[in-house]
């Protein structure tokens, strides 16, 4: 019966992640105009960054994946800030204080927390997702996972748009 129980449990995990999670934007659609709230209560509208590339970087601290490509994602932030590229880590579903995490970690680029309903927007499935808007607004890249190729490969859209 607990076998059953715990099952049964998992399916309904499972199908509130769907429901939370469900498809959202892909590769070519043009970005959600939504206001994120940053680590400080301030609203940052994405419309706001039109004509700059934005890289969203979705992450939790529990997220052993998520941890490991942060400090990439802060080279990213370091090497391109000026060039008009900016970074935002969009923190969702997290049980600690996402700004401490980023401050541990030491970096730099700037936290939206409580990013579920932008997770949702976008779509995301599962974490790190990484979502590439480009200067006309666009979705020009979306993956989700970290691994050995991720951050050039972000580079390489990044450089693409500039």
């Amino acid at each position: 019966m607990g076998k059953l129980v715990a099952g049964i449990a998992a399916i309904v995990v499972v199908l509130g992640g769907i429901y939370l999670f469900k498809p959202g934007v892909s590769v070519g659609s043009t970005s959600p105009d939504l206001t994120l709230t940053d680590a400080y209560g301030t609203g940052v509208r994405l419309a706001d960054y039109r004509g700059q590339v934005v890289v969203l970087d979705f992450w939790a601290s529990w997220c052993p994946p998520c941890i490991a490509a942060m400090p990439a994602m802060d080279r990213l932030h370091r090497r391109y800030a000026h060039e008009g590229v900016v970074i935002f880590g969009v923190n969702v579903n997290d049980n600690r204080d996402p700004a401490q995490t980023m401050a541990e970690l030491g970096v730099s680029y700037p936290l939206i927390v409580r990013g579920e309903a932008a997770a949702k927007q976008f779509g995301v499935r599962g974490i790190p997702t990484i979502v590439v808007i480009g200067r006309d607004g666009k979705i020009k890249h979306q993956s989700s996972g970290w691994g050995p190729g991720s951050e050039g490969e972000i580079e390489r859209v990044i450089k693409g748009e500039l």
